[in-house]
């Protein structure tokens, strides 16, 4: 399986486990209706975010340096919380729509995308503190066994029956 996909999988595990607890206790504490189900935008956003990110920025390129990865890392995790509270908004401005509801008091998908900006900040603020270290640290897990894989496969030659190191 590729560094992009690894990641992707495991971050959105571990993002989705994050993002349902802290969202099942704010249902608890009286968020309302319709709360509960945000972890899935939270799962789908930090998916995608997290596959593109780093197929595109260190997969693609093969730099997997330090710096850049604790860049991207940060850039996914800021990624991931606007794309979730976009699809959220999105979501629920289209469910409005096909259920005949009033659309006075919903934000449309164009005005969505500066809302979505100020509930990511919100997020962020308690959220990233869990979410943006488990980023970093995958990232780093899963650069060594890849960078790893591929230094084997560059530096030796495979046959059916030897094994052959380039000098």
């Amino acid at each position: 399986m590729k560094y992009s996909l690894k990641y992707a999988i495991l971050f959105s595990i571990y993002s989705a486990f994050i993002a349902s607890v802290m969202f099942s206790a704010g249902v608890k504490l009286g968020g309302g209706k319709g709360w509960d189900s945000v972890w899935i935008f939270f799962v789908i956003s930090t998916f995608i975010a997290t596959y593109t990110l780093s197929y595109f920025f260190i997969e693609k390129k093969g730099n997997y340096r330090k710096t850049r990865l604790i860049l991207i890392a940060i850039l996914i995790v800021i990624l991931s919380h606007w794309l979730c509270w976009y699809l959220f908004g999105v979501i629920n401005f289209i469910k409005a729509v096909f259920n005949g509801l009033p659309l006075d008091s919903m934000i449309n998908p164009i005005n969505g995308i500066p809302a979505a900006a100020v509930y990511s900040i919100l997020s962020l603020l308690f959220l990233a503190w869990f979410t943006m270290p488990i980023s970093i640290a995958l990232s780093f897990f899963l650069k060594k066994k890849e960078t790893t894989i591929k230094l084997i496969e560059d530096n030796c030659d495979m046959d059916t029956e030897t094994i052959e190191i380039k000098n």
